[in-house]
């Protein structure tokens, strides 16, 4: 199950979500946001690799890794 669509800075799907989460439970593999919510996010992961730290560098590749893997359904192979 994934929710799609919704835009947390809002409360409007709230009761939604709290819905599903109590029909699937742990069927629930995740929630995303709109899509221009998803953009600022891989813009984020973006600047964070800019950042010449190893800490900053080390969250972008987690942070991308993430969104292209467990959200896109990417596999390495196809990055």
């Amino acid at each position: 199950m994934v929710l799609s669509g919704f835009d947390r800075r809002n409360g409007i799907d709230q009761s939604i979500r709290e819905r599903v989460e109590t029909e699937f439970g742990d069927e629930v593999r995740a929630d995303l946001p709109r899509r221009a919510v998803v953009n600022e996010a891989f813009q984020l992961g973006n600047r964070l690799g800019d950042y010449s730290d190893a800490t900053a560098k080390n969250l972008a590749r987690i942070f991308r890794a993430f969104l292209e893997h467990d959200l896109l359904g990417r596999n390495a192979s196809d990055l």
